[in-house]
């Protein structure tokens, strides 16, 4: 078979493909596919399904005569990030300090579109850059109200990354009012608790909002009128409030962490609860705070609500740092009593990720939860701290696995350690050790794919040749690699 004949057999599984390499881990690898050849090319543009825009404000020009490509050229996407750039700055021209008209700027890469080309863009996430350049505060909502006549098909807006506006009464229910003519909208993050005190436009409408604020001085939390007007939201389903954690800052710009806090409401009761600590939205430096303190304030506030019940389903605790030192994220902190006292009354608690200083915490943490009448810690663990080092990490596998992988470095004992820590997470895993010194994660990827492989060899003779059949089955095996991979968990590297 020639290349165009294999494009031709992959065609049922394109959409799949493509939407696995967009993935942010395989971005440079759709790239260089679409620079391979014409017919690469156009398999690529004919099924992604999101883009991503920057807009700079030298475009306009190049944009209104057609010298950059319209989005005409994409015909199935549906979602779009949109970066706007009105700084002049580094590309050699003058910047007299006026950043032009934000609202045009965002409109550049829509206005020539056919409404139905329009109406099927379902996702807008939006950012803007601002250098040091200035603008007038009110241009923020003036994008959002030119957009809300252009995209009238929206059903998910997400405005984290859209700071700097003027949060005039007048503006933002302007704004607001253009939001609530776009009928589909269901789901709206917001960058600042002020903007809930105008949302009363969307009532009825929305089943999903976000708060996610920044440490910077015009994002602030949610004020008691804020709050009063979230129960005009009778439609709400889900609302998530990430605020921005307190830390000293030791430079301009500085952001140590965010605090995130869902919870999930049925009958006026809460049912689920989720606490994290992370980096916040697209930001992968490492350098997460995940100290298990962080969620006892939460924990306290939840038990204190009117909102909670006898009993909570479900609790779940995102990266989870302990030790056994005796500092604040030790077991028996006082500080960390309201968060044991939430798990208490919890019908279930997952542990997502689990750092702990030392093999005796995660031993303890494992007594802990499996065994309620746990009086403490084992005399022996003390000699067990020398050897942390040698776990160099684990991998919890989907759950219809029912096991967690883990690499040791010439330390097999230290498979009990991890068993404790399996205990933990769920009764029904299984451990086993992988090879020594090696990344579980990779252990688990390269086995997934030579036993894929072992299935695509063996059962492509069964499809006689034909292309169609082909498909198929590779469109079944890409189905089998994308529910494993996303069913993951992150690996935990010691």
């Amino acid at each position: 078979m020639n290349l165009i004949e294999v494009l031709q057999a992959a065609q049922p599984a394109a959409r799949k493909l493509v939407g696995i390499l967009q993935s942010a881990f395989h971005t440079h690898t759709l790239k260089n596919l679409r620079l391979t050849c014409r017919e690469l090319c156009a398999l690529v543009d004919e099924n992604v399904s999101e883009l991503k825009l920057t807009v700079r404000q030298q475009d306009h020009e190049p944009w209104s005569t057609g010298q950059l490509p319209s989005l005409e050229r994409w015909p199935v996407y549906s979602r779009v990030r949109l970066r706007l750039k009105p700084s002049n700055e580094g590309d050699g021209s003058s910047d007299n300090g006026d950043d032009g008209d934000l609202a045009a700027l965002a409109c550049f890469p829509f206005i020539g579109l056919a409404l139905q080309q329009r109406q099927r863009i379902s996702h807008l996430r939006l950012f803007v850059e601002m250098g040091d350049t200035s603008h007038a505060a009110w241009q923020a909502e003036d994008v959002v109200l030119a957009l809300a006549s252009l995209l009238p098909g929206l059903q998910d807006l997400d405005l984290f990354g859209f700071e700097g506006m003027s949060y005039e009464p007048v503006r933002q229910q302007l704004m607001f009012n253009a939001l609530a003519s776009i009928t589909q909208l269901k789901e709206l993050t917001l960058p600042s608790g002020r903007s809930l005190e105008h949302l009363s436009p969307l009532a009825g409408r929305l089943r999903k909002l976000s708060v996610v604020t920044t440490p910077y001085p015009e994002a602030e939390g949610v004020t008691p009128k804020g709050a009063a007007c979230l129960s005009q939201l009778h439609g709400l389903q889900e609302f998530n409030l990430s605020v921005a954690s307190v830390h000293t800052l030791t430079y301009d710009y500085c952001v140590n962490g965010y605090g995130d806090v869902r919870i999930r409401l049925e009958d006026g009761r809460i049912q689920e609860m989720i606490l994290s600590e992370t980096d916040g939205p697209d930001n992968d430096n490492g350098y997460a705070s995940k100290d298990a303190s962080a969620f006892a304030s939460a924990a306290a506030a939840i038990m204190s609500s009117r909102a909670m019940g006898p009993r909570l389903e479900r609790l779940q605790l995102s990266g989870l740092s302990l030790d056994d030192t005796g500092g604040p994220s030790s077991l028996e902190a006082p500080e960390l009593r309201p968060l044991w006292a939430l798990a208490r009354r919890s019908n279930s608690v997952d542990v997502t990720t689990l750092h702990a200083t030392s093999v005796a915490a995660m031993k303890d943490l494992g007594d802990r939860v499996a065994t309620a009448s746990s009086t403490g810690r084992s005399d022996a663990s003390d000699s067990e701290d020398e050897q942390e080092a040698l776990l160099v990490s684990y991998q919890v596998l989907p759950r219809s696995c029912g096991a967690v992988l883990a690499a040791f470095r010439d330390a097999e004992e230290l498979l009990s350690a991890v068993e404790a820590v399996a205990a933990s997470l769920s009764p029904d895993l299984t451990v086993t050790s992988a090879a020594a010194a090696y990344s579980a994660e990779k252990g688990v990827l390269e086995a997934l794919e030579q036993e894929l492989q072992s299935c695509w060899d063996a059962w492509l003779p069964g499809c006689g040749g034909h292309p169609a059949a082909e498909a198929v089955l590779l469109l079944r095996l890409l189905g089998i690699w994308e529910q494993l991979v996303g069913e993951m968990p992150p690996e935990v590297k010691m």
